[in-house]
């Protein structure tokens, strides 16, 4: 059995008097269960109230769901965490056990705000009111129909209970929907080789009259093409597979291969270089960029490929086009977007386990409890070869975009994004997978930084909230309210119970104000006097190319 709850405290009033979060208090809960029952309680004994009700229910049956889980635990644990075993990725919290109960994060299922999941299922966010039953029973109403939509789809074709995140799921639903397999490659060197999107200025200052493309499902396009079937050494760019190799790439508008420095940045420079990449991109590399391999050390791949994602991909998409609901449109897409990500998982989880003198020193004490890093043996469908082909693939079909484009006009390009000046040059325009749409035009537009930029009104700075985005861009300081998460919450804990508050005490959900300054300046690329970005030699980086690691 599933349960959807919902916690609100009084922390919005607290931070409009300017009152410390930490005397907040839990103002209602409601929730409902896949089987018709609910609850509601407000007041101060709401949270003894709850945590009552949900022992009623059979344990080793029932799962609780809140959206962005670890503020919901805040409210309900704050003063107790070493009573939950914790399961996170990265900051990322995937489950939490309070006995034999689970806690989950539909926010691992439907990555948005509340309020966007809603208006996709035709239920409205409320506006905020911490005191009205309407309000919090809506946010359950919509986590309700979010998570039971996924339920309803596991059930459908045979996937068991609920995975605990998208890329969980994307997974099975590969395997249940289209029998999807593909063979394991946790190699070092492949790892070598894996990328991010590629993300670079081209042009600084405001610019006028501006147009912005984006690339249809550019990761999913990827998927579409053929991998290496295997993984044997290889000596010739003419295999299917990945390279170390030693290049040189010559000075141009567009230099066509990514490089990671010693300082873990990547960057798109020219001259003599050694690095790991994919066959296709150095292909391509060789064909339209005049890129000279001078010396091939070691690879790995296959004489032949295969396509072992190609029929899931667009199964995807026939269902999202025959999608009759904005929940199912969205619901697909995600899943199409979401199958590539788990090829390339680490492995490396943090739990939190029975605190004892052998391990008190490898981890994060805290009550009787000690938060540890583990490595997990990978999944037999991770292939970190075809990670890196995704990638690749994606960063080589931006970059046939981006030559279609006058030098002279590109302002910026991220992953799957176009920002050029408007001219009288046309882009093909299409509304397949992996094809180009006009995503708007702008009077205006300023590029600050990578993730940091305005079109139009249109306002995104990387880790500031979006009401606050504008403030940050134009003055370059911005101060906000934000709750403390939990890993930062652990490392106080046992300091808050023998202390109590201090200036720097933290404790999870509770609120606080954050100040963030703007000091990023690109210097990935060279400024010249007309304002544009060119790429660097990369002998002009202080501390050089990292070397590959395997």
């Amino acid at each position: 059995m599933n349960i959807f709850f919902d916690t609100e405290d009084n922390s919005p009033e607290l931070l409009k008097s300017g009152k410390s979060g930490f005397g907040k208090a839990v103002t209602q809960i409601a929730a409902l269960t896949d089987t018709g029952e609910g609850f509601y309680e407000a007041g101060t004994a709401c949270v003894k109230l709850f945590l009552r009700w949900v022992r009623t229910f059979d344990a080793e049956e029932t799962t609780l769901w809140a959206h962005n889980l670890q503020y919901d635990l805040g409210n309900l644990f704050s003063k107790s965490l070493d009573g939950l075993d914790l399961t996170m990725v990265g900051g990322r919290l995937i489950r939490a056990q309070w006995g034999k109960y689970t806690f989950k994060d539909s926010f691992n299922l439907w990555p948005m705000r509340l309020a966007d999941v809603g208006t996709a299922f035709g239920l409205e966010k409320g506006k905020l009111d911490i005191h009205s039953r309407e309000y919090v029973m809506r946010d359950v109403e919509i986590l309700a129909a979010a998570v039971g939509f996924v339920r309803d789809y596991c059930q459908s074709i045979g996937i068991e209970g609920i995975p605990s995140t998208l890329g969980g799921l994307t997974i099975s639903a590969w395997q249940a929907e289209t029998g999807g397999e593909n063979w394991h490659d946790d190699s070092p060197l492949s790892r070598a080789a894996f990328y991010g999107g590629r993300v670079e200025l081209f042009r600084a200052g405001l610019q006028e009259s501006v147009e912005h493309y984006d690339v249809n499902s550019l990761y999913p396009s990827a998927m579409l093409e053929g991998f290496p079937a295997d993984a044997r050494p290889i000596d010739t760019v003419e295999s299917h597979g990945v390279l170390d190799c030693t290049i040189h790439v010559p000075r141009a508008d567009w230099t066509p291969l990514p490089q990671r420095l010693a300082d873990g940045r990547v960057v798109y420079a020219y001259g003599k270089q050694r690095g790991v990449w994919t066959t296709p991109e150095l292909r391509v590399a060789m064909r339209e960029a005049g890129v000279r391999i001078l010396k091939v050390h070691c690879g790995l791949g296959s004489p032949v490929t295969c396509r072992p994602y190609a029929d899931f991909i667009q199964h995807c998409y026939a269902r999202r086009m025959a999608a009759k609901s904005d929940a199912e449109r969205l619901f697909w897409k995600l899943l199409m977007n979401n199958l590539y990500g788990r090829l390339c998982v680490s492995g490396n989880i943090t739990r939190s386990v029975k605190l004892d003198r052998f391990n008190r020193d490898h981890g994060t004490p805290y009550g009787n409890k000690v938060l540890m890093d583990c490595a997990m043996p990978l999944p037999p469908t991770t292939n970190y070869m075809h990670a890196a082909y995704v990638t690749g693939l994606g960063r080589m079909l931006l970059h046939k975009y981006m030559r279609l484009v006058d030098p002279a006009a590109m302002i910026y390009c991220d992953t799957d994004s176009i920002i050029r000046l408007r001219t009288g040059q046309t882009l093909p325009i299409g509304k397949g997978i992996g094809e180009l749409k006009l995503e708007g035009q702008y009077d205006a537009a300023v590029v600050y930084a990578p993730k940091c930029y305005r079109f139009g009104e249109k306002h995104k700075a990387k880790g500031v909230p979006r009401g606050m985005a504008k403030t940050f861009l134009e003055t370059g300081r911005a101060e906000f309210d934000l709750p403390f998460r939990m890993r930062e919450s652990i490392a106080f804990f046992d300091k808050l119970k023998a202390e109590g508050v201090t200036p720097d005490a933290r404790e999870l959900s509770v609120w606080r104000k954050v100040a963030k300054e703007f000091g990023a300046k690109y210097d990935r690329k060279r400024l010249t006097a007309d304002g544009r970005y060119v790429a660097h030699n990369i002998k002009e980086f202080q501390g050089g190319i990292a070397p590959p690691e395997y």
